[in-house]
């Protein structure tokens, strides 16, 4: 049988065929299985997951697209395309030790509004819609608390974006220009943002509130 990985932790884990939801041994969460009518299907769904996982969201949405050309009637591949949607990754909480969403492509519309979630719960058994709905719960209350952030954050003119050390750890050419450029928009008094990535941390990380914030309220990108 194909082997899964958890959509939380990672890990893989372990099922019998013909199971719609299993528990993963590892994080303890219970979460759906996809149904598997070939060895096509779970490679391409193999190859999703772990685009999921690494975060490259939208690469893993066109993958689970074309499994939806064979079943457009599974409601495990709808899930995974809505966790993507939202950008959510999954994060242990050191205080409970429970894997929380933190939502990294928050979206103005509701994930209870989604044409995605809609068509995984229409098409779920009873089991996984509960598991869905938790989990939509979650993910709207950690996606409510960062458009609350955004509000509450002040407004800037002027988001500047570069890479500021290459894999080195050196200081890039850009790095160079964007501080000209910071300096030349801070004497003209306008409000600037700047998000230096270094290129050497090749780790992706969850969405930081105020860059979110930030990125949402300029009206120029550089």
């Amino acid at each position: 049988m194909p082997v899964y990985k958890c959509k939380k932790c990672g890990e893989s884990i372990n099922y019998t065929q013909g199971q719609t939801t299993v528990t993963c041994s590892s994080c303890e969460t219970i979460q759906s299985l996809p149904r598997v009518e070939n060895e096509r299907k779970a490679e391409l769904y193999n190859q999703a997951n772990q685009l999921r996982l690494d975060g490259n969201f939208e690469s893993a949405v066109s993958i689970y697209k074309k499994i939806l050309n064979s079943d457009n009637t599974d409601p495990d591949i709808y899930w995974n395309i809505v966790l993507c949607r939202y950008g959510v990754r999954y994060n242990i909480n050191s205080d409970t030790h429970k894997w929380t969403p933190a939502v990294n492509s928050p979206q103005r519309l509701s994930i209870f509004d989604n044409n995605d979630y809609k068509s995984a719960f229409q098409y779920a058994d009873d089991v996984q819609k509960e598991i869905y709905r938790k989990e939509a719960i979650a993910i709207n209350t950690a996606q409510e608390e960062l458009w609350t952030i955004v509000q509450t954050e002040k407004p800037y003119d002027v988001y500047v974006c570069c890479v500021g050390m290459d894999k080195e750890g050196a200081e890039t050419p850009d790095n160079s220009l964007a501080k000209d450029i910071l300096m030349r928009f801070a004497q003209e008094g306008y409000g600037i943002f700047a998000s230096f990535v270094n290129q050497h941390n090749q780790e992706k990380h969850d969405i930081d509130p105020q860059d979110f914030a930030a990125l949402n309220s300029a009206k120029v990108m550089i």
